[in-house]
């Protein structure tokens, strides 16, 4: 993903799973530590690598961009981000995916 995406230009952030599976957040980047988290939820066969490489892009997205901050608030999700986010070669497929895949966990918790 950093080399198709990125042109190899970015640090490779620590990766881990998340200790726990998760029905919304399926991915985070946090900068202080440049710590890459998949969620638990996207582990396992039923997964197709072209998703994981989506979350893995959308949080480098983050590293790439950084975070906006202005009176307190922080912004992540910027109109810049949407319009990079876009770039991701199976985007509509894989938002459609995680989408389907946050309905299901819904269902099944309620």
């Amino acid at each position: 993903v950093n080399r198709g995406y990125f042109g190899g230009r970015l640090s490779r952030p620590i990766l881990s799973w998340s200790p726990r599976r998760t029905r919304r957040e399926f991915g985070r980047y946090i900068p202080e530590t440049d710590q890459l988290t998949v969620s638990k939820t996207l582990a396992g066969p039923k997964i197709p690598n072209w998703v994981l490489d989506f979350i893995m892009y959308h949080e480098l997205l983050h590293k790439h961009l950084g975070i906006r901050r202005n009176n307190g608030r922080t912004y992540s999700h910027t109109p810049e981000f949407r319009k990079a986010e876009q770039q991701y070669e199976r985007y509509e497929q894989a938002n459609h995916f995680l989408q389907e895949l946050a309905a299901k966990k819904k269902t099944r918790q309620a």
